[in-house]
């Protein structure tokens, strides 16, 4: 058998390849083409008369965030053309940034969850839209353009969509759109009026708002909605006016203003709406709170000195004191999120060893596996996410031969064929902006080389049409700008590094004895991790690197077949294939499972076990705006 044929077969037998990135779906059973309502008619659900119960609340204990000074967002008019423009403060008072400068109002400003952008309403156009601030540029960019207006916009958590009210006294519905590519609006109607003030809370399947009830002109109550069920559920039920919801980062409780008691106050509730506890008892009127993302603290605006001035307290109550006076409102504080969590899913291929496998996803606690693609016989493998989670690209043989397949990463719809052609292509990875996928592939001069092609299938390009061996497992850097790379070039095989285009020179990074494959690129810490399979035993073993090639070194030491390393989105975790709970036979490797290795305390976690070999482990990404 030639080298060539060997390192196809080597490839795929021995499970030891790459992957990529992610983001999580939206609610694709409620989205639509174009703007249309939803075919469910969502029962409302009364909690009864909910008893009021006036307590002492007790202080979290949970330890205080390392951010000791976290930013908040507000909305004032102190600019010298008197209307609103969003500002940030720190909690101490200190560090006053003025965020947006323009003739026209802002209002609402949200945080995205990965502290990235603000989504906030703007009267630019004439009528209130949805607008998004960067973060890293300061680029304002218009993502709505409703008919009706568009205020209040929430973040869903995984950051894939915002949800927002209607500029409408009578609006009776909620509506949601993507916050990457904007588009179409999808409208979910409930069978309240007069909705505002949407929060999305933590565990991303649930809103909660304001809307009109009860027999009084202007009462209102905060409602809780799940997307999932479809229950619509009357959280606070009392006489007066409930308003502006905000969740506590864990989900367990909700504080919200209500003039129950003769003037505005902030009250606290469990997630189910029991006891409903006031916070504050003061003549001023004390509103729009929100938690801080430790959950200790609590900012609120209150008109206590005259103008409404924002105001920090302790999730008790306790402590009350102005963050800093000035002479016109300073309102809607939104404190800073909480920091943005690791991607706790990995797209596998799992099956009875040898092929075919399938395509699942599964948590990286274990608990949760999901599967993606097992409808025919095909094997499907080597999985990689998309930089916004909607899609995972893999090669399947299910045409005879291995192609780049695209699919929805919640399963739904026809798996897309990318690619077509004789010769196998293998080993797919996403770019980080979501615009091309690299893969291997068989098909000039009988060797491999590294291919790209656009996500739409066009614009294919060989990027090692001179090299005259083979050129398999493409990664790419963070930035774009450089895919890491095995090739035997020189003798066994090597990891290199080129520019994204293949222009310019190749550089080698390793020359160890023995064959180096699947390289991966760290997200965050300038470093490569790969596989390296030792000239004596044939056993493979995790080893990394700096991007530069220096500082090569073995990761742990194993008696076991570790393969296919994958980064978690922090830098801080790797993922792998490793038989070391099935052991083969000399350089024979067993059946494989997923393993996850803590590089800050060197600790690993088995993920998954049983009778199944699983492989090619992708990890999730955390979300980015790069994606088109």
């Amino acid at each position: 058998m030639n080298r060539s044929i060997t390192f196809f077969f080597l490839m795929l037998c021995m499970a030891a390849l790459l992957v990529g990135c992610a983001e999580l779906s939206s609610v694709s059973a409620l989205l639509n083409d174009g703007e249309s309502e939803s075919e469910f008619e969502p029962e409302v659900q009364n909690q009864g008369q909910v008893e009021v119960v006036v307590v002492q609340p007790t202080p979290t204990t949970t330890s205080r965030s390392e951010e000791t000074i976290p930013p908040i967002l507000f909305t004032s008019s102190r600019g010298a053309t008197g209307t609103l423009d969003i500002y940030q403060v720190n909690a101490d008072g200190s560090g006053l940034l003025r965020l947006t400068n323009d003739p026209a109002n802002e209002s609402d400003p949200s945080w995205s969850p990965d502290r990235q952008e603000i989504a906030f309403a703007s009267d630019r156009s004439g009528v209130n839209q949805i607008y998004l601030l960067s973060i890293e540029d300061m680029k304002v960019t218009q993502l709505t353009n409703h008919p009706l207006g568009a205020v209040s916009p929430t973040w869903s958590p995984d950051g894939s969509q915002i949800a927002f009210a209607e500029q409408d006294p009578e609006s009776s519905a909620i509506l949601l759109i993507d916050s990457q590519a904007g588009s179409s609006v999808t409208r979910i109607p409930v069978e309240v009026s007069g909705v505002s003030n949407p929060a999305w809370a933590p565990q991303g399947n649930t809103l909660a708002f304001s809307a009109r009830a009860g027999e009084q002109a202007g009462e209102r109550d905060v409602f809780s909605f799940n997307l999932d069920s479809q229950a619509l559920v009357n959280l606070t039920n009392q006489a007066g006016t409930d308003d502006n919801p905000a969740w506590a980062p864990n989900g367990d409780r909700l504080l919200f203003q209500t003039d129950r008691d003769g003037d505005e106050n902030i009250y606290v509730m469990q997630a189910d709406g029991s006891l409903q506890t006031p916070l504050t008892d003061d003549p001023a009127s004390d509103v729009e709170p929100d938690w801080s993302s430790d959950e200790r603290s609590v900012v609120f605006s209150s008109d206590r000195n005259g103008s409404y001035d924002l105001h920090v307290m302790s999730d008790s109550g306790s402590d009350q004191r102005a963050i800093a006076h000035f002479l016109v409102d300073d309102r809607q504080p939104r404190w800073y999120p909480p920091p943005p969590t690791i991607a706790e899913e990995l797209a596998v291929a799992a099956g009875i060893s040898p092929p075919p496998h399938d395509l699942l996803i599964i948590s990286t606690s274990g608990a949760k596996e999901t599967a993606i693609l097992e409808i025919d016989e095909s094997d499907k493998s080597m999985p990689d996410w998309s930089p916004d989670g909607s899609r995972i690209v893999f090669a399947s043989n299910n045409s005879g031969n291995y192609d780049i397949y695209l699919i929805e990463a919640d399963g739904s719809g026809i798996p897309v064929q990318l690619t077509t052609h004789s010769g196998p292509d293998m080993h797919p990875a996403w770019s980080p902006d979501g615009r091309k996928i690299a893969f291997e592939s068989k098909r000039d001069e009988g060797d491999w080389d590294i291919w790209v092609v656009n996500v739409d299938g066009s614009e294919l390009l060989n990027l090692t049409p001179d090299s005259p061996e083979n050129d398999g497992n493409p990664s790419w850097s963070p930035d774009g700008k450089g895919i890491v790379f095995s090739s035997d070039r020189d003798g066994d095989f090597d990891i290199y590094v080129m520019s994204a285009d293949g222009s310019g020179d190749t550089l080698q990074l390793t020359n160890l004895r023995g064959d180096d494959y699947h390289p991966s690129w760290s997200p965050e810490r300038g470093e490569i991790v790969f596989r390296h399979t030792t000239e004596s035993s044939g056993q493979s073993q995790i080893f990394i690197m700096n991007s530069n090639g220096q500082s090569t070194r073995q990761l742990f030491t194993s008696e076991a077949n570790d393969d296919t390393p994958y980064w978690s989105p922090d830098g801080h975790s790797i993922a792998f294939a490793s038989d070391r709970a099935n052991p083969g036979i000399r350089n024979q490797p067993g059946k494989f499972d997923i393993y996850l290795y803590d590089l800050e305390i060197g600790e690993f976690t088995q993920i998954t076990q049983g009778d199944r070999d699983v492989r090619y482990p992708a990890w999730k990404p955390s979300r980015t705006r790069n994606a088109p």
